[in-house]
Protein backbone atom coordinates (compact mmCIF):
# COMPACT_ATOMS: atom_id res chain seq x y z
CA UNK A 1 0.00 0.00 0.00
CA UNK A 2 2.92 2.53 0.52
CA UNK A 3 4.64 1.64 -2.43
CA UNK A 4 1.22 2.19 -4.24
CA UNK A 5 1.26 5.49 -2.52
CA UNK A 6 5.13 6.32 -3.10
CA UNK A 7 4.60 5.83 -7.10
CA UNK A 8 1.28 7.82 -7.27
CA UNK A 9 3.52 11.11 -5.62
CA UNK A 10 6.66 10.32 -8.25
CA UNK A 11 3.99 10.99 -11.02
CA UNK A 12 3.52 14.44 -9.98
CA UNK A 13 7.05 15.32 -9.76
CA UNK A 14 7.40 15.34 -13.61
CA UNK A 15 5.14 18.05 -14.00
CA UNK A 16 6.62 19.67 -11.62
CA UNK A 17 9.71 19.75 -12.42
CA UNK A 18 9.21 21.16 -16.07
CA UNK A 19 7.24 24.02 -13.93
CA UNK A 20 9.94 24.55 -11.62
CA UNK A 21 13.12 24.40 -14.53
CA UNK A 22 10.31 27.50 -16.40
CA UNK A 23 10.05 29.19 -13.19
CA UNK A 24 14.33 28.92 -13.08
CA UNK A 25 14.41 30.38 -17.05
CA UNK A 26 12.34 33.37 -15.84
CA UNK A 27 14.36 34.34 -13.15
CA UNK A 28 17.69 33.97 -15.11
CA UNK A 29 15.98 35.98 -17.92
CA UNK A 30 15.20 39.01 -15.38
CA UNK A 31 18.94 38.83 -14.09
CA UNK A 32 20.32 38.22 -17.68
CA UNK A 33 17.97 41.35 -18.27
CA UNK A 34 19.46 43.70 -16.01
CA UNK A 35 23.15 42.84 -16.73
CA UNK A 36 21.65 44.03 -20.22
CA UNK A 37 22.86 40.35 -22.22
CA UNK A 38 18.91 40.39 -23.91
CA UNK A 39 20.01 37.52 -26.52
CA UNK A 40 20.06 35.12 -23.58
CA UNK A 41 17.45 36.66 -21.48
CA UNK A 42 14.68 36.67 -24.61
CA UNK A 43 16.08 32.92 -25.52
CA UNK A 44 15.42 32.02 -21.70
CA UNK A 45 11.89 33.12 -21.89
CA UNK A 46 11.28 31.24 -25.32
CA UNK A 47 12.84 28.10 -23.57
CA UNK A 48 10.48 28.42 -20.38
CA UNK A 49 7.30 28.68 -23.23
CA UNK A 50 8.24 25.33 -24.09
CA UNK A 51 8.80 23.86 -20.63
CA UNK A 52 5.22 25.22 -20.04
CA UNK A 53 3.61 23.42 -22.79
CA UNK A 54 5.77 20.43 -21.66
CA UNK A 55 4.34 20.56 -18.18
CA UNK A 56 0.67 20.53 -18.44
CA UNK A 57 1.34 17.61 -21.67
CA UNK A 58 2.89 15.70 -18.62
CA UNK A 59 0.60 16.16 -15.88
CA UNK A 60 -2.26 15.74 -18.45
CA UNK A 61 -0.50 12.38 -19.32
CA UNK A 62 0.41 11.09 -15.99
CA UNK A 63 -2.98 11.48 -14.20
CA UNK A 64 -0.67 14.18 -12.50
CA UNK A 65 -3.07 17.46 -12.12
CA UNK A 66 -3.10 18.50 -8.68
CA UNK A 67 -4.28 21.69 -6.51
CA UNK A 68 -0.54 22.50 -5.89
CA UNK A 69 0.37 22.46 -9.82
CA UNK A 70 -2.00 24.26 -10.64
CA UNK A 71 -0.93 27.44 -8.40
CA UNK A 72 2.68 26.74 -8.99
CA UNK A 73 2.12 26.83 -12.45
CA UNK A 74 0.57 30.06 -12.14
CA UNK A 75 3.32 31.45 -10.04
CA UNK A 76 6.04 30.11 -12.81
CA UNK A 77 3.86 31.70 -15.59
CA UNK A 78 3.37 35.05 -13.74
CA UNK A 79 7.81 35.29 -13.36
CA UNK A 80 8.26 33.78 -16.78
CA UNK A 81 5.53 35.72 -18.92
CA UNK A 82 4.96 38.41 -16.83
CA UNK A 83 8.00 39.71 -15.30
CA UNK A 84 10.79 38.85 -17.65
CA UNK A 85 9.13 39.81 -20.54
CA UNK A 86 8.43 43.45 -19.06
CA UNK A 87 11.90 43.74 -17.58
CA UNK A 88 13.71 42.33 -21.06
CA UNK A 89 11.79 45.53 -22.99
CA UNK A 90 12.66 48.15 -19.68
CA UNK A 91 16.45 46.72 -19.55
CA UNK A 92 16.92 47.40 -23.22
CA UNK A 93 14.75 50.85 -23.39
CA UNK A 94 17.48 52.14 -20.78
CA UNK A 95 20.71 50.16 -21.31
CA UNK A 96 20.68 50.07 -25.39
CA UNK A 97 18.33 52.09 -26.75
CA UNK A 98 19.50 54.75 -24.42
CA UNK A 99 16.12 56.02 -22.95
CA UNK A 100 16.87 58.21 -19.96
CA UNK A 101 14.65 59.29 -16.96
CA UNK A 102 12.18 61.97 -17.40
CA UNK A 103 12.45 61.42 -21.43
CA UNK A 104 8.82 61.28 -22.65
CA UNK A 105 9.52 57.71 -24.10
CA UNK A 106 10.81 56.84 -20.48
CA UNK A 107 7.36 57.50 -19.64
CA UNK A 108 6.43 55.65 -22.84
CA UNK A 109 8.29 52.81 -21.93
CA UNK A 110 7.51 52.32 -18.06
CA UNK A 111 3.77 52.68 -18.32
CA UNK A 112 4.36 50.28 -21.45
CA UNK A 113 6.31 47.72 -19.52
CA UNK A 114 4.20 48.05 -15.97
CA UNK A 115 0.85 47.71 -17.61
CA UNK A 116 2.08 44.44 -18.75
CA UNK A 117 3.87 43.01 -16.15
CA UNK A 118 0.25 43.68 -14.12
CA UNK A 119 -2.13 42.86 -16.41
CA UNK A 120 -0.34 39.39 -16.20
CA UNK A 121 -0.51 39.78 -12.86
CA UNK A 122 -4.34 40.00 -12.70
CA UNK A 123 -4.65 37.67 -15.23
CA UNK A 124 -3.22 34.62 -13.30
CA UNK A 125 -5.33 35.93 -10.12
CA UNK A 126 -8.29 35.55 -12.06
CA UNK A 127 -6.88 32.13 -12.99
CA UNK A 128 -6.70 30.81 -8.90
CA UNK A 129 -9.61 31.30 -7.83
CA UNK A 130 -11.91 31.10 -11.55
CA UNK A 131 -14.20 27.90 -11.88
CA UNK A 132 -12.77 25.93 -15.03
CA UNK A 133 -15.91 24.83 -17.42
CA UNK A 134 -15.25 21.62 -19.77
CA UNK A 135 -15.58 21.71 -23.59
CA UNK A 136 -14.83 24.95 -24.30
CA UNK A 137 -11.95 25.88 -26.98
CA UNK A 138 -11.10 29.24 -26.62
CA UNK A 139 -9.25 31.15 -23.97
CA UNK A 140 -10.92 34.82 -22.35
CA UNK A 141 -8.20 36.82 -23.40
CA UNK A 142 -4.73 36.04 -24.40
CA UNK A 143 -2.78 33.78 -22.81
CA UNK A 144 0.11 34.30 -20.90
CA UNK A 145 2.42 32.34 -22.75
CA UNK A 146 1.53 33.57 -25.81
CA UNK A 147 2.02 36.76 -25.17
CA UNK A 148 5.79 36.39 -23.46
CA UNK A 149 7.00 34.30 -26.28
CA UNK A 150 5.83 37.30 -28.68
CA UNK A 151 7.48 39.89 -26.38
CA UNK A 152 10.91 37.26 -26.42
CA UNK A 153 11.02 36.53 -30.05
CA UNK A 154 10.34 40.26 -31.16
CA UNK A 155 13.43 40.89 -29.20
CA UNK A 156 15.12 38.04 -30.82
CA UNK A 157 14.43 39.13 -34.26
CA UNK A 158 14.92 43.22 -33.79
CA UNK A 159 18.60 41.81 -32.41
CA UNK A 160 18.97 39.68 -35.64
CA UNK A 161 18.01 42.49 -38.54
CA UNK A 162 19.34 45.06 -36.27
CA UNK A 163 16.07 46.78 -36.69
CA UNK A 164 16.37 50.81 -36.08
CA UNK A 165 16.17 52.03 -32.56
CA UNK A 166 13.80 54.72 -33.48
CA UNK A 167 11.25 52.15 -34.13
CA UNK A 168 12.50 50.05 -31.32
CA UNK A 169 11.36 52.70 -28.45
CA UNK A 170 7.73 52.66 -28.92
CA UNK A 171 8.04 48.33 -28.81
CA UNK A 172 6.66 49.27 -24.99
CA UNK A 173 3.36 50.72 -26.36
CA UNK A 174 2.73 47.30 -27.92
CA UNK A 175 3.34 45.98 -24.76
CA UNK A 176 1.00 47.65 -23.03
CA UNK A 177 -1.72 46.93 -25.47
CA UNK A 178 -0.77 43.18 -25.00
CA UNK A 179 -1.48 43.47 -21.39
CA UNK A 180 -4.80 44.81 -21.92
CA UNK A 181 -5.70 41.95 -24.10
CA UNK A 182 -4.40 39.67 -21.51
CA UNK A 183 -7.35 40.67 -19.23
CA UNK A 184 -9.75 41.46 -21.69
CA UNK A 185 -12.49 38.78 -23.14
CA UNK A 186 -11.14 38.57 -26.77
CA UNK A 187 -12.12 35.04 -27.87
CA UNK A 188 -8.16 33.53 -28.48
CA UNK A 189 -8.94 29.77 -30.11
CA UNK A 190 -7.27 26.72 -27.95
CA UNK A 191 -4.96 24.55 -30.36
CA UNK A 192 -6.60 21.20 -29.86
CA UNK A 193 -7.45 18.65 -31.80
CA UNK A 194 -10.12 18.88 -34.42
CA UNK A 195 -11.54 16.53 -36.96
CA UNK A 196 -10.08 18.10 -39.52
CA UNK A 197 -6.82 16.15 -39.95
CA UNK A 198 -5.04 18.11 -42.36
CA UNK A 199 -5.89 21.07 -39.65
CA UNK A 200 -4.13 18.67 -37.27
CA UNK A 201 -1.23 17.70 -39.07
CA UNK A 202 -0.61 21.56 -39.67
CA UNK A 203 -0.73 22.38 -35.79
CA UNK A 204 1.53 19.28 -35.03
CA UNK A 205 4.15 20.51 -37.30
CA UNK A 206 4.28 23.71 -35.99
CA UNK A 207 4.25 22.39 -32.43
CA UNK A 208 7.49 20.50 -33.49
CA UNK A 209 8.92 23.55 -35.95
CA UNK A 210 8.76 25.46 -32.71
CA UNK A 211 10.56 22.85 -30.50
CA UNK A 212 13.37 22.85 -32.90
CA UNK A 213 13.96 26.69 -33.27
CA UNK A 214 14.45 26.74 -29.44
CA UNK A 215 16.52 23.36 -29.43
CA UNK A 216 18.60 25.05 -32.39
CA UNK A 217 18.30 28.54 -31.28
CA UNK A 218 17.23 29.30 -34.86
CA UNK A 219 14.34 31.20 -36.80
CA UNK A 220 13.12 33.56 -34.10
CA UNK A 221 11.43 34.85 -36.79
CA UNK A 222 9.22 32.19 -37.55
CA UNK A 223 8.62 31.91 -33.40
CA UNK A 224 7.49 35.70 -34.29
CA UNK A 225 5.27 34.66 -37.40
CA UNK A 226 3.56 31.99 -35.83
CA UNK A 227 2.51 34.05 -32.41
CA UNK A 228 1.49 37.07 -34.44
CA UNK A 229 -0.81 35.55 -37.07
CA UNK A 230 -2.04 33.14 -34.08
CA UNK A 231 -3.00 36.34 -31.89
CA UNK A 232 -4.52 38.46 -34.65
CA UNK A 233 -6.54 35.66 -36.73
CA UNK A 234 -7.07 33.43 -33.75
CA UNK A 235 -8.84 36.23 -32.20
CA UNK A 236 -10.46 37.61 -35.00
CA UNK A 237 -11.73 33.85 -36.16
CA UNK A 238 -12.96 33.88 -32.23
CA UNK A 239 -15.11 37.57 -32.24
CA UNK A 240 -16.88 36.81 -35.80
CA UNK A 241 -17.12 32.98 -35.51
CA UNK A 242 -17.63 31.84 -31.88
CA UNK A 243 -17.90 34.89 -29.72
CA UNK A 244 -20.15 32.70 -27.65
CA UNK A 245 -18.13 29.74 -27.24
CA UNK A 246 -15.58 31.76 -24.74
CA UNK A 247 -14.29 30.14 -21.39
CA UNK A 248 -12.87 31.45 -18.31
CA UNK A 249 -9.38 32.87 -18.33
CA UNK A 250 -9.16 29.71 -15.77
CA UNK A 251 -6.72 27.47 -17.71
CA UNK A 252 -3.44 26.09 -17.26
CA UNK A 253 -0.60 27.56 -18.85
CA UNK A 254 -2.51 31.04 -18.27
Amino acid sequence: MKKGKSMKHWRFLIPNFFTASGAALGLASILLALEASLYWAAWCILWAVLLDKADGTAARLLNATSAFGTQFDSMADLIAFGMAPALLIYSAGRHVWNISYGHPHWWVLLVGTGLYALCAAIRLARFNIAETPSGQRYFAGMPTTLCGATVASAMLVAIKYEVSFDILRNLPIFLGLMGIGMVSNLPVPKLLPCQNKALNTFQLANVVAIYLCGFTMKFPEYVLGLAIVYLSVGTLYGMFKHPQAVQSPAERSG
